[in-house]
């Protein structure tokens, strides 16, 4: 439970000069399927993100939340963003 609401929290406000969710070996990330949204630079500068899978509970996504990452080459946007 303390875990979930963190998570909450932390999408409740921007996350400067890193990744709010650390991604694997590969540079993947797969947003979690309770978060309805990617707050404003959520992924700012997170060097080793290549690549994203946002679920379809996802509806919107925050100004600058992928600016910066520069290893960054697929985005998977659901159609209900």
């Amino acid at each position: 439970m303390l875990l979930h609401v963190l998570l909450v929290l932390h999408l409740l406000v921007s996350c400067r000069g890193g990744c709010a969710i650390q991604p694997d070996s590969s540079g993947h990330v797969s947003i979690p399927d309770f978060w309805t949204s990617i707050g404003n630079g959520a992924f700012w500068a997170c060097s080793s993100l290549a690549s994203v899978s946002i679920p379809d509970s996802v509806t919107s996504i925050g100004n600058g939340a992928f600016w910066r990452c520069s290893s960054l080459v697929s985005v998977s946007i659901p159609d209900s963003v």
